[in-house]
């Protein structure tokens, strides 16, 4: 899901954030999420989830940078 979100802020842009910013706008979601896991029966809130959340904006952002990078290369063309 984070993986799917970060790609898409980064290639759509439709707010004026770096990339720094895009990354601790995301964390700080992933971890408002996980906080909101406390209050919902049966879910558990884990500090690895954040990690995992953080692992699929950094994916995310990678593949939008690729994309970016192809889209430069075939224009160019």
């Amino acid at each position: 899901m984070f993986a799917l979100l970060s790609f898409t802020l980064a290639v759509a842009k439709p707010f004026r954030l770096s990339t720094a910013g895009l990354v601790a706008y995301l964390g700080l979601f992933a971890a408002v999420s996980e906080v909101l896991q406390l209050f919902m029966p049966g879910r558990v809130a884990q500090l690895g989830d954040i990690a995992i959340d953080g692992g699929g904006v950094v994916c995310g952002l990678v593949l939008a940078g690729l994309w970016g990078f192809c889209c430069r290369v075939k224009k160019s063309r």
